[in-house]
Order: C-alpha cells, then sequence, then structure tokens
C-alpha cells in the first residue's frame, strides 16, 4: 500500500509540473500538417491560421498605454528578392514571470506587427521561412500591477515596464514562430533554421495624461535596436522534440541623437532617455 501511495504521489506531482511548465503552451497554436508540397494559398491559409489563435486579449484594467509613432529607424526592411510576405497586426495576452519589484505583474496584453516571409530556395517543395516583429508595446496591464507601478517612486513606473515588455517580446516572439518550426521542422543538426528579427524603438519618452490616467509612449528620435535570434528543430527528446532558439544577436540601426524630434505631452512628461542596445536587465 506504501508503494502505491508513492507512486500516486510522485503522478500528482509529475502533472503539476507540467502543468506550470506549460502555462503559455495554451496559447500556443497546435497546427501540423504532413504535406510538403506548399504554394501561396497554402502560405495564407497557414498564416491566417496562426494569426487567428493570437488574436485573444483580455480585459485587464481601464487605464491603457498607448503605442508611439515608430521612427524610420524601426521599419522593416525591404524582403530579399524571391520571398513571399504577408504582414499581420496582433492583439493578445501573454503569461509572463513574475517581475522583482512588482511581482503581481504576471498577466499583460501587447499589440505588435509580424511579418513572415517565405522562399523555396535552400530546399525546392519545403519552406524557409523567417519572421520580423515591430512596433511592440505592452497596451494595457491588470489592476493590481497598475496598483503596484502607480505606487513606484521616481522613474520605477517606466523601468519595470520596460522590463516587462522585453520579456514579453521573447516569449510572444518564440510562442509565434513555434507553429511553423514545429510543422517543418528545420533541422539543428544540418545547421538548418528560420530567423526572426525583433526590431525596438531605442528613442522615446513616457508622458502621462493626467485626465485619462494613459501613458503616451513618444518617439524622440531615430534609433533602433534589432534583435535577431534563429529557431530550429531538435528532435530529442522523442517522441515529440523541442523547437530550439539561438541566443540574441543585437544590431544598433539609426544614430540620431536622442531628443532632436520634438514631442507635445497633455501632461506629465519624463526624460527621452538614450536607451541601450541589448538585453533588458
Amino acid at each position: 500500500m506504501k508503494h502505491l501511495f508513492f507512486r500516486g504521489l510522485g503522478l500528482i506531482i509529475l502533472i503539476s509540473f507540467l502543468t506550470y511548465s506549460c502555462q503559455n503552451e495554451a496559447d500556443k497554436p497546435d497546427l501540423s500538417t504532413t504535406e510538403q508540397g506548399f504554394s501561396s494559398k497554402q502560405f495564407q491559409e497557414y498564416f491566417q491560421e496562426v494569426n487567428s489563435r493570437f488574436n485573444n486579449g483580455k480585459v485587464l484594467s481601464s487605464r491603457g498605454i498607448i503605442p508611439p509613432q515608430f521612427s524610420s529607424a524601426c521599419m522593416p526592411a525591404v524582403p530579399a528578392t524571391g520571398q513571399t510576405c504577408s504582414t499581420a497586426h496582433i492583439n493578445r495576452s501573454v503569461n509572463l514571470p513574475p517581475n522583482p519589484t512588482c511581482p503581481v505583474c504576471t498577466t499583460v496584453n501587447v499589440a505588435f506587427n509580424v511579418r513572415v516571409c517565405y522562399d523555396f530556395i535552400q530546399n525546392p517543395g519545403v519552406p524557409t521561412f523567417s519572421f520580423t516583429f515591430w512596433n511592440f508595446i505592452i497596451t494595457s496591464v491588470s489592476s493590481a500591477c497598475d496598483a503596484c507601478l502607480s505606487n513606484l517612486p521616481g522613474h520605477g513606473y517606466d523601468v519595470v515596464l520596460d522590463q516587462m515588455t522585453y520579456q514579453a517580446s521573447l516569449i510572444c516572439e518564440a510562442e509565434y514562430v513555434f507553429p511553423y518550426v514545429n510543422t517543418w521542422h528545420p533541422p539543428c543538426v544540418n545547421n538548418s533554421y528560420y530567423s526572426s528579427d525583433f526590431l525596438r524603438e531605442l528613442c522615446y519618452q513616457w508622458c502621462y495624461d493626467l485626465t485619462s490616467g494613459n501613458f503616451s509612449q513618444l518617439s524622440c528620435g531615430s534609433k533602433c535596436c534589432q534583435r535577431t535570434r534563429t529557431f530550429c528543430w531538435e528532435p530529442a527528446p522523442p517522441p515529440n522534440g523541442t523547437v530550439k532558439p539561438s541566443p540574441p544577436i543585437f544590431q544598433q540601426i539609426g544614430s540620431s541623437t536622442c531628443g532632436i524630434y520634438p514631442t507635445i505631452c497633455n501632461g506629465l512628461p519624463l526624460p527621452c532617455d538614450d536607451r541601450p542596445c541589448g538585453i533588458v536587465p
């Protein structure tokens, strides 16, 4: 009887661990196909299916965060010749690890643009995908998170918001690319991968609207940080395998002095900061 009890207890612990580990897995499209041939029509259908699964924003709080008009430095580059591309605007909710300063900030709404391109240059009949993300921002947080952020002294609000935005960008990028890698399995052992570029503004200031309580992010320069990661398929552990992302590589685009763009803040403005291009700690 003791052996049965401990076996049962071990099973419960294992199930609990898997449930915790997969808290964001429910947001990932479960799309699969054995179809190796690929056409423009199939690409559009697959693209729309992924997007429909990701547009799932929740009502979190009445206060919002207004996205900026992104600068020219953060516009995606023109796709390479021979690529077929489609672009979508996504609004979704994402689960975050608790922020050390505000542990209650674990659910946020985000919005971003994504462009997916494909070609058959490397392996005819099997598409090679590339992804570009830009104009990414947290649009709202929960009421409990908003209360915590509002009570932070000085620049605490925008510092934590920048940290949360960076964490959310990593999660959304990986979860969006995941179904493509999971379907076509670009093998890590053959140095095959899908590449993703994530564009982030470096010159902006925050503006707090005293009437509405909303925060606006105002671009005040033309400087951008491009984060590049690759994603490939690792067949271990069987039978499912895993999607393996690479460490990020950062490249600064544009060199304008932050603060040269005039901004109008109808409220309380924070300074226009020149943010570093790299990991947001």
